[in-house]
Protein backbone atom coordinates (compact mmCIF):
# COMPACT_ATOMS: atom_id res chain seq x y z
CA UNK A 1 0.00 0.00 0.00
CA UNK A 2 1.36 3.55 -1.02
CA UNK A 3 2.00 6.01 1.97
CA UNK A 4 -1.01 8.32 2.06
CA UNK A 5 -0.26 11.81 2.26
CA UNK A 6 -2.91 14.39 3.00
CA UNK A 7 -3.05 18.33 2.24
CA UNK A 8 -4.79 20.55 3.99
CA UNK A 9 -5.22 24.00 2.03
CA UNK A 10 -6.52 27.12 2.22
CA UNK A 11 -8.61 27.06 -1.25
CA UNK A 12 -8.21 25.58 -4.51
CA UNK A 13 -8.80 28.81 -6.63
CA UNK A 14 -6.45 29.65 -9.71
CA UNK A 15 -3.07 30.77 -7.97
CA UNK A 16 0.50 29.58 -7.35
CA UNK A 17 0.76 27.46 -3.87
CA UNK A 18 -2.79 25.75 -5.54
CA UNK A 19 -1.05 25.24 -8.85
CA UNK A 20 1.70 24.07 -7.15
CA UNK A 21 0.12 21.37 -5.16
CA UNK A 22 -1.80 20.30 -8.26
CA UNK A 23 1.61 19.77 -10.13
CA UNK A 24 3.09 17.66 -7.44
CA UNK A 25 0.24 15.40 -7.11
CA UNK A 26 0.22 14.72 -11.19
CA UNK A 27 4.00 14.01 -11.33
CA UNK A 28 6.09 11.33 -9.94
CA UNK A 29 5.05 11.99 -6.76
CA UNK A 30 1.92 11.29 -7.22
CA UNK A 31 2.74 8.08 -8.67
CA UNK A 32 4.93 7.10 -5.52
CA UNK A 33 2.33 8.32 -2.86
CA UNK A 34 -1.66 8.46 -2.71
CA UNK A 35 -2.76 12.11 -1.95
CA UNK A 36 -5.80 13.52 -0.56
CA UNK A 37 -6.77 17.05 -0.18
CA UNK A 38 -9.12 19.37 2.01
CA UNK A 39 -9.89 22.83 1.14
CA UNK A 40 -10.99 24.88 4.60
CA UNK A 41 -13.11 26.71 1.86
CA UNK A 42 -14.46 26.04 -1.95
CA UNK A 43 -13.89 23.21 -4.52
CA UNK A 44 -12.28 26.36 -6.66
CA UNK A 45 -10.57 25.97 -10.27
CA UNK A 46 -8.42 22.91 -9.37
CA UNK A 47 -10.47 20.64 -7.31
CA UNK A 48 -12.39 19.34 -10.25
CA UNK A 49 -8.82 18.82 -12.04
CA UNK A 50 -7.60 17.24 -8.90
CA UNK A 51 -10.12 14.69 -8.95
CA UNK A 52 -9.83 14.28 -12.50
CA UNK A 53 -6.40 12.84 -11.44
CA UNK A 54 -8.37 10.21 -9.17
CA UNK A 55 -7.71 12.54 -5.89
CA UNK A 56 -10.36 13.07 -3.39
CA UNK A 57 -11.16 16.34 -2.58
CA UNK A 58 -12.94 17.53 0.12
CA UNK A 59 -14.40 21.61 0.91
CA UNK A 60 -15.06 21.97 4.18
CA UNK A 61 -16.38 26.08 3.12
CA UNK A 62 -15.92 27.35 6.62
CA UNK A 63 -16.33 31.23 4.82
CA UNK A 64 -20.08 30.55 4.82
CA UNK A 65 -20.51 27.62 7.09
CA UNK A 66 -17.85 27.97 9.79
CA UNK A 67 -19.42 25.03 12.07
CA UNK A 68 -18.01 22.75 9.56
CA UNK A 69 -14.23 23.39 11.14
CA UNK A 70 -15.68 21.63 13.75
CA UNK A 71 -15.46 18.42 11.64
CA UNK A 72 -11.59 18.57 10.45
CA UNK A 73 -10.15 16.33 12.84
CA UNK A 74 -12.36 13.39 12.22
CA UNK A 75 -11.93 13.91 8.26
CA UNK A 76 -8.14 13.68 9.02
CA UNK A 77 -8.60 10.27 11.01
CA UNK A 78 -10.53 9.12 8.16
CA UNK A 79 -7.79 9.30 6.00
CA UNK A 80 -5.06 7.65 8.06
CA UNK A 81 -2.40 9.60 6.67
CA UNK A 82 1.37 8.96 6.85
CA UNK A 83 2.04 12.85 6.68
CA UNK A 84 -0.26 15.72 6.88
CA UNK A 85 0.58 18.95 4.38
CA UNK A 86 -0.80 22.11 5.42
CA UNK A 87 -0.60 24.90 2.86
CA UNK A 88 -0.59 28.82 3.43
CA UNK A 89 -1.13 30.12 6.89
CA UNK A 90 -4.54 28.88 7.80
CA UNK A 91 -3.96 25.57 5.95
CA UNK A 92 -0.64 25.25 8.05
CA UNK A 93 -2.71 26.20 11.46
CA UNK A 94 -5.71 24.10 10.91
CA UNK A 95 -2.84 21.17 9.92
CA UNK A 96 -1.19 21.70 13.01
CA UNK A 97 -4.85 21.05 15.35
CA UNK A 98 -5.88 18.26 13.33
CA UNK A 99 -2.99 16.44 12.78
CA UNK A 100 -2.98 13.33 14.82
CA UNK A 101 0.93 12.35 16.59
CA UNK A 102 0.93 9.43 14.48
CA UNK A 103 1.42 11.38 11.36
CA UNK A 104 4.53 13.53 9.96
CA UNK A 105 3.44 16.80 9.72
CA UNK A 106 4.69 19.18 7.08
CA UNK A 107 3.88 23.12 6.86
CA UNK A 108 4.40 25.23 3.37
CA UNK A 109 4.63 28.92 3.03
CA UNK A 110 4.07 30.33 -0.31
CA UNK A 111 4.93 33.76 0.54
CA UNK A 112 7.28 36.42 1.37
CA UNK A 113 6.64 39.58 4.78
CA UNK A 114 7.80 41.97 2.16
CA UNK A 115 4.12 43.21 3.19
CA UNK A 116 2.50 41.79 6.58
CA UNK A 117 0.53 45.30 6.66
CA UNK A 118 -1.27 44.75 3.79
CA UNK A 119 -3.09 41.36 5.34
CA UNK A 120 -6.12 41.56 6.86
CA UNK A 121 -6.41 41.68 10.76
CA UNK A 122 -7.67 38.19 10.78
CA UNK A 123 -4.29 36.84 8.36
CA UNK A 124 -1.94 38.53 10.75
CA UNK A 125 -3.15 37.07 13.58
CA UNK A 126 -2.61 33.51 11.67
CA UNK A 127 0.67 34.21 10.69
CA UNK A 128 2.06 35.13 14.71
CA UNK A 129 -0.20 31.75 15.69
CA UNK A 130 1.70 30.18 12.53
CA UNK A 131 5.12 31.67 14.12
CA UNK A 132 3.98 30.07 17.88
CA UNK A 133 3.53 26.86 16.63
CA UNK A 134 6.36 26.84 14.79
CA UNK A 135 8.21 24.18 16.29
CA UNK A 136 5.60 21.09 15.99
CA UNK A 137 6.19 20.52 12.45
CA UNK A 138 8.68 18.14 11.75
CA UNK A 139 9.19 20.36 8.55
CA UNK A 140 8.44 24.58 7.55
CA UNK A 141 8.29 24.26 3.54
CA UNK A 142 9.79 27.48 1.78
CA UNK A 143 9.64 28.11 -1.54
CA UNK A 144 11.58 31.21 -0.97
CA UNK A 145 15.07 31.78 0.28
CA UNK A 146 13.98 35.45 1.00
CA UNK A 147 10.75 34.12 2.81
CA UNK A 148 12.96 31.32 5.03
CA UNK A 149 14.64 34.36 6.33
CA UNK A 150 11.99 36.68 7.06
CA UNK A 151 9.74 34.46 8.98
CA UNK A 152 12.81 32.96 11.11
CA UNK A 153 13.31 36.87 11.49
CA UNK A 154 9.79 37.25 12.53
CA UNK A 155 10.18 34.55 14.89
CA UNK A 156 9.50 31.20 13.63
CA UNK A 157 11.72 28.20 14.33
CA UNK A 158 14.92 27.97 12.28
CA UNK A 159 16.17 24.12 13.18
CA UNK A 160 12.94 22.93 10.89
CA UNK A 161 12.79 24.56 8.00
CA UNK A 162 13.92 23.61 4.35
CA UNK A 163 13.39 25.52 0.92
CA UNK A 164 11.96 23.92 -1.88
CA UNK A 165 11.92 26.22 -5.09
CA UNK A 166 9.22 26.22 -7.64
CA UNK A 167 9.67 24.34 -10.54
CA UNK A 168 8.55 24.67 -13.97
CA UNK A 169 6.97 22.58 -17.02
CA UNK A 170 8.95 23.75 -19.59
CA UNK A 171 7.37 21.57 -22.45
CA UNK A 172 3.59 23.14 -21.60
CA UNK A 173 5.08 26.90 -20.97
CA UNK A 174 7.17 27.04 -23.88
CA UNK A 175 7.27 29.69 -26.75
CA UNK A 176 4.15 28.23 -29.01
CA UNK A 177 3.57 30.57 -32.46
CA UNK A 178 0.20 28.82 -33.37
CA UNK A 179 -0.93 29.78 -29.30
CA UNK A 180 0.26 33.21 -30.04
CA UNK A 181 -1.19 33.66 -33.22
CA UNK A 182 -4.78 32.39 -31.81
CA UNK A 183 -4.76 34.29 -29.05
CA UNK A 184 -4.42 37.56 -30.30
CA UNK A 185 -6.52 36.70 -33.07
CA UNK A 186 -9.10 36.12 -30.46
CA UNK A 187 -8.47 39.42 -28.79
CA UNK A 188 -8.14 41.53 -31.88
CA UNK A 189 -4.49 42.52 -31.55
CA UNK A 190 -2.48 42.31 -34.39
CA UNK A 191 0.71 39.96 -34.96
CA UNK A 192 2.98 43.05 -35.37
CA UNK A 193 1.80 45.20 -31.57
CA UNK A 194 3.41 44.82 -28.64
CA UNK A 195 1.90 43.10 -25.68
CA UNK A 196 2.66 43.61 -22.41
CA UNK A 197 1.17 41.31 -19.78
CA UNK A 198 0.82 40.22 -16.16
CA UNK A 199 -0.99 36.95 -14.53
CA UNK A 200 -2.51 37.49 -11.39
CA UNK A 201 -5.46 37.48 -9.00
CA UNK A 202 -6.74 40.98 -8.11
CA UNK A 203 -5.48 41.59 -4.69
CA UNK A 204 -3.82 44.56 -2.76
CA UNK A 205 -0.33 42.77 -2.84
CA UNK A 206 -0.23 42.41 -6.39
CA UNK A 207 -0.01 45.89 -6.84
CA UNK A 208 -2.20 46.49 -9.53
CA UNK A 209 -2.29 50.17 -8.78
CA UNK A 210 1.55 49.80 -9.69
CA UNK A 211 1.16 48.04 -12.84
CA UNK A 212 -1.12 50.55 -14.50
CA UNK A 213 0.78 53.49 -13.35
CA UNK A 214 3.66 52.48 -15.01
CA UNK A 215 2.12 50.58 -18.12
CA UNK A 216 -0.87 53.11 -19.38
CA UNK A 217 1.67 56.27 -20.18
CA UNK A 218 2.94 53.98 -22.80
CA UNK A 219 -0.21 53.44 -24.77
CA UNK A 220 0.03 57.15 -25.44
CA UNK A 221 0.93 58.17 -28.74
CA UNK A 222 1.60 54.11 -29.10
CA UNK A 223 -1.09 52.68 -30.83
CA UNK A 224 0.44 49.51 -31.29
CA UNK A 225 0.83 48.63 -27.78
CA UNK A 226 -1.54 46.24 -25.90
CA UNK A 227 -2.03 45.51 -22.63
CA UNK A 228 -3.39 42.08 -21.28
CA UNK A 229 -3.88 40.88 -17.90
CA UNK A 230 -5.66 37.26 -16.63
CA UNK A 231 -6.20 36.90 -13.04
CA UNK A 232 -9.11 35.98 -10.73
CA UNK A 233 -11.59 39.36 -11.10
CA UNK A 234 -9.07 40.53 -13.31
CA UNK A 235 -12.11 42.25 -15.07
CA UNK A 236 -13.93 45.25 -16.32
CA UNK A 237 -16.33 43.77 -13.56
CA UNK A 238 -14.52 44.88 -11.01
CA UNK A 239 -14.81 48.80 -10.20
CA UNK A 240 -10.97 49.13 -9.77
CA UNK A 241 -10.53 48.31 -13.23
CA UNK A 242 -13.00 50.65 -14.53
CA UNK A 243 -11.61 53.47 -12.31
CA UNK A 244 -7.83 52.53 -13.36
CA UNK A 245 -8.23 52.61 -17.60
CA UNK A 246 -9.51 55.56 -19.03
CA UNK A 247 -12.66 54.40 -21.53
CA UNK A 248 -10.72 55.40 -24.68
CA UNK A 249 -7.73 52.94 -23.84
CA UNK A 250 -10.09 50.11 -22.86
CA UNK A 251 -10.14 48.79 -26.59
CA UNK A 252 -6.31 47.76 -26.10
CA UNK A 253 -6.49 46.81 -22.44
CA UNK A 254 -7.66 43.47 -22.00
CA UNK A 255 -8.90 41.92 -19.15
CA UNK A 256 -9.76 38.19 -19.70
CA UNK A 257 -10.75 37.01 -15.66
CA UNK A 258 -9.60 33.83 -14.55
CA UNK A 259 -7.90 31.78 -17.11
CA UNK A 260 -6.98 28.22 -17.75
CA UNK A 261 -5.27 28.89 -20.36
CA UNK A 262 -2.13 30.38 -19.06
CA UNK A 263 0.33 28.74 -21.75
CA UNK A 264 -1.73 30.40 -23.89
CA UNK A 265 -2.15 33.68 -22.52
CA UNK A 266 1.49 34.13 -21.98
CA UNK A 267 2.29 33.22 -25.39
CA UNK A 268 0.57 36.23 -26.49
CA UNK A 269 2.47 38.55 -24.57
CA UNK A 270 5.92 40.02 -25.54
CA UNK A 271 6.71 41.61 -22.46
CA UNK A 272 5.75 40.21 -19.01
CA UNK A 273 5.20 42.32 -15.65
CA UNK A 274 5.24 41.35 -12.11
CA UNK A 275 4.46 44.67 -9.65
CA UNK A 276 3.50 42.56 -6.86
CA UNK A 277 4.01 44.35 -3.02
CA UNK A 278 4.93 40.94 -2.30
CA UNK A 279 5.83 37.16 -3.29
CA UNK A 280 7.30 34.07 -2.26
CA UNK A 281 8.47 32.31 -5.33
CA UNK A 282 6.45 33.44 -7.61
CA UNK A 283 5.32 31.23 -10.28
CA UNK A 284 3.81 33.76 -12.93
CA UNK A 285 7.04 35.18 -13.69
CA UNK A 286 9.05 31.60 -13.70
CA UNK A 287 6.11 30.27 -16.57
CA UNK A 288 6.58 33.72 -18.14
CA UNK A 289 9.91 33.02 -17.99
CA UNK A 290 10.18 29.56 -19.35
CA UNK A 291 7.54 30.99 -22.09
CA UNK A 292 11.03 32.72 -23.39
CA UNK A 293 9.24 36.04 -22.24
CA UNK A 294 11.24 39.34 -21.55
CA UNK A 295 10.60 40.25 -18.14
CA UNK A 296 10.53 43.26 -15.33
CA UNK A 297 9.90 42.51 -11.92
CA UNK A 298 9.57 43.94 -8.55
CA UNK A 299 11.94 43.11 -6.08
CA UNK A 300 10.11 41.28 -3.90
CA UNK A 301 10.76 37.44 -2.42
CA UNK A 302 13.14 35.46 -4.46
CA UNK A 303 12.48 37.37 -7.95
CA UNK A 304 16.01 38.94 -8.31
CA UNK A 305 16.90 35.11 -7.55
CA UNK A 306 14.43 33.58 -9.97
CA UNK A 307 15.52 36.47 -12.73
CA UNK A 308 19.00 36.03 -12.38
CA UNK A 309 20.96 37.83 -15.25
CA UNK A 310 18.19 37.82 -16.96
CA UNK A 311 15.35 40.96 -17.28
CA UNK A 312 14.83 43.50 -14.70
CA UNK A 313 14.14 44.23 -11.23
CA UNK A 314 12.61 47.15 -9.53
CA UNK A 315 11.79 48.34 -6.34
CA UNK A 316 8.11 47.58 -5.42
CA UNK A 317 6.02 50.40 -5.55
CA UNK A 318 8.07 52.33 -7.99
CA UNK A 319 6.13 53.19 -11.11
CA UNK A 320 8.24 55.61 -12.52
CA UNK A 321 11.03 53.07 -12.74
CA UNK A 322 9.18 50.45 -14.05
CA UNK A 323 8.20 52.46 -16.69
CA UNK A 324 11.09 53.10 -17.40
CA UNK A 325 11.87 49.14 -17.78
CA UNK A 326 8.74 48.37 -19.58
CA UNK A 327 9.34 51.01 -22.28
CA UNK A 328 13.27 49.73 -22.58
CA UNK A 329 12.05 46.31 -23.68
CA UNK A 330 9.08 47.72 -25.99
CA UNK A 331 11.64 49.80 -28.08
CA UNK A 332 14.22 46.90 -28.06
CA UNK A 333 12.77 43.89 -29.80
CA UNK A 334 16.38 42.49 -30.30
CA UNK A 335 16.61 42.92 -26.19
CA UNK A 336 13.84 41.05 -26.15
CA UNK A 337 14.28 37.99 -28.01
CA UNK A 338 17.75 37.99 -26.33
CA UNK A 339 16.14 38.36 -22.89
CA UNK A 340 13.61 35.95 -23.53
CA UNK A 341 15.91 33.41 -24.99
CA UNK A 342 18.10 33.51 -22.18
CA UNK A 343 15.39 34.04 -19.43
CA UNK A 344 14.06 30.30 -20.67
CA UNK A 345 17.57 29.09 -20.66
CA UNK A 346 17.63 29.83 -17.11
CA UNK A 347 13.97 28.30 -16.25
CA UNK A 348 15.19 24.74 -18.18
CA UNK A 349 18.55 24.42 -16.23
CA UNK A 350 17.69 25.62 -12.82
CA UNK A 351 14.43 25.61 -12.08
CA UNK A 352 13.06 22.18 -14.08
CA UNK A 353 9.66 20.46 -12.60
CA UNK A 354 11.25 16.94 -11.65
CA UNK A 355 13.24 18.92 -9.81
CA UNK A 356 10.83 19.90 -7.04
CA UNK A 357 9.04 16.72 -7.28
CA UNK A 358 12.20 14.63 -6.35
CA UNK A 359 12.89 16.98 -3.33
CA UNK A 360 9.25 16.29 -2.16
CA UNK A 361 9.62 12.71 -2.57
CA UNK A 362 13.13 12.64 -0.70
CA UNK A 363 11.34 14.48 2.00
CA UNK A 364 8.27 12.23 2.66
CA UNK A 365 10.67 9.31 2.57
CA UNK A 366 13.04 10.69 5.14
CA UNK A 367 9.65 11.59 7.30
CA UNK A 368 8.35 7.94 6.86
CA UNK A 369 11.86 6.02 7.78
CA UNK A 370 12.46 8.40 10.87
CA UNK A 371 8.68 7.75 12.11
Amino acid sequence: MKPAVLHIITGLETGGAERSLYNLIDGPNGQRFTHSVISLTGIGTFGPRLRKLGVGVTALDIKHKPWTVMALPKLVRKAKPDIVQGWMYHGNLAAALASPKSSALVWNIRTSMDDVAGHKPGTRWTIRANARLSGRPDRVLFNAEVARQQHVAAGFTAENTQVIPNGFDTTKFCPDPDLRASVRASLGIPESAVVIGQLGRFHPVKDHANFFEAALPLLEGRPDVHLVLAGREVSYDTPFFTNAIPSGLRQRVHLLGDRSDAPAVLNAMDVFVQSSKAEGFPNGLGEAMSTGLACVATDVGDSARVLGDTGATVPPGDSATLNRQIEAFVDNPALRRDQGVQARARITSTYPLDSTSKAYTTLYESLLSSS
